[in-house]
């Protein structure tokens, strides 16, 4: 071929751009390539937007921790400085109280049981081993509270006595409680001991009774004696809305038994092993 033929240049030339360049798009084409590209713009502006949204929102708006955060983790951004909002600030817990109410038997006008000679009746024992064993609790951390914490009756009668301790002992607050009492039988000296009693027949007679075995174990180490504990229908112990016992002492009618009651040695003693009893079972 020749190319210096004008015509046979043009033929040439006009095959080749054929050939390399596509022709012209029709109408409908070019339709389908918009909606096509305005298709793909529009997925992409959507992704743009959901992208920007998520990396706006704070993950303490949701209540939730974040994945990668570890809560058991130090906080290494805490400022210092910055005060902590009085709203989160962590309450002071008040300290529970355990109150123990103690029922120092007679008093005033009711001496109980007679002491002989020159030994002291039951209210004044009764009284005296009370406020020991007051001492002994507190020294323990316990709150001890006192029917009665002298010399004079609960009231002016036998029965308003009893009423008056019954409605001290319900509305106390404690979490037992414990009647001390002298014991006596006339018709056999011998017998000596102190004797828990617990009422068998009401709402709380199986922690009365978990109480009196208890202090009748630690009651024993220290006297001596072989006594076991028992039911007894006794007002102050039946009537109450706590666990309750009480608790005889020993024997004013043995005349060694009531020469020991009467030594602040030997109540110390008993206090303390009723103390002792007391926290064994609060534990």
């Amino acid at each position: 071929m020749d190319r210096r033929d004008p015509r046979n240049y043009r033929q040439y030339t006009n095959s080749n751009q054929r050939s390399q360049y596509p022709s012209r798009m029709n109408k409908k084409d070019r339709s389908k390539m918009i909606v096509s590209l305005t298709f793909i713009l529009v997925v992409i502006c959507a992704f743009l937007f959901m992208l920007y949204a998520s990396g706006n929102s704070s993950p303490a708006s949701t209540g939730n921790i974040p994945e990668n955060t570890d809560p058991t983790a130090p906080e290494t951004t805490l400022n210092t400085n910055s005060q902590i909002p009085a709203s989160t600030e962590p309450s002071t817990p008040t300290a529970k109280v355990t109150k123990v109410i103690i029922d120092p038997g007679h008093g005033g006008f009711d001496v109980g049981t007679e002491g002989s000679g020159n030994y002291k009746n039951e209210d004044d024992l009764n009284l005296a081993i009370s406020l020991k064993l007051g001492n002994e609790l507190q020294a323990m951390g316990i709150t001890p509270i006192f029917t009665r914490s002298d010399e004079n009756a609960v009231g002016n009668t036998k029965e308003l006595d009893m009423a008056n301790r019954v409605a001290a002992i319900n509305s106390s607050g404690a979490v037992l409680e414990v009647s001390i009492h002298m014991n006596s039988f006339a018709t056999d000296s011998s017998v000596k001991g102190p004797e828990v009693y617990y009422y068998e027949g009401n709402a709380n007679s199986s922690e009365s009774m978990t109480i009196a075995s208890i202090l009748q174990t630690r009651l024993n180490s220290v006297s001596g004696g072989k006594r076991s504990y028992k039911h007894g229908d006794f007002m102050v112990i039946r009537d109450v809305n706590i666990p309750a016992v009480l608790v005889e002492c020993g024997f004013l009618s043995n005349s060694s038994e009531e020469q020991q009651l009467n030594s602040e040695e030997y109540q110390t003693q008993l206090a303390r092993a009723i103390a002792e009893g007391i926290i064994q079972y609060l534990s």
